[in-house]
């Protein structure tokens, strides 16, 4: 007989798939601004690239952390 999921692993899960999908859309955005720093010589568009390379980046560490902290909750329940 299969075990139906507990209203608290749904909600876990459903909370790591969303962190997932936005941790995976930050990393995209870093992804492209990367890309877009190579290619760019002007040096003012190149701080303008990288101050925002440092929020998404910050952003995704963030969500990162989020997930970890997420996690060890649920280890300690």
């Amino acid at each position: 007989m299969e075990q139906q999921p507990t209203n608290k692993e749904s909600e876990r899960k459903e909370d790591l798939n969303f962190m997932t999908e936005l941790a995976q859309e930050r990393q995209k955005r870093v992804s492209g601004l990367l890309n877009q720093l190579l290619g760019v010589n002007d040096t003012a568009n190149q701080a303008d690239i990288l101050r925002e390379l440092a929020v998404e980046s910050g952003g995704l560490n963030k969500t990162i952390e989020n997930m970890i902290k997420r996690v060890h909750k649920d280890i300690k329940n």
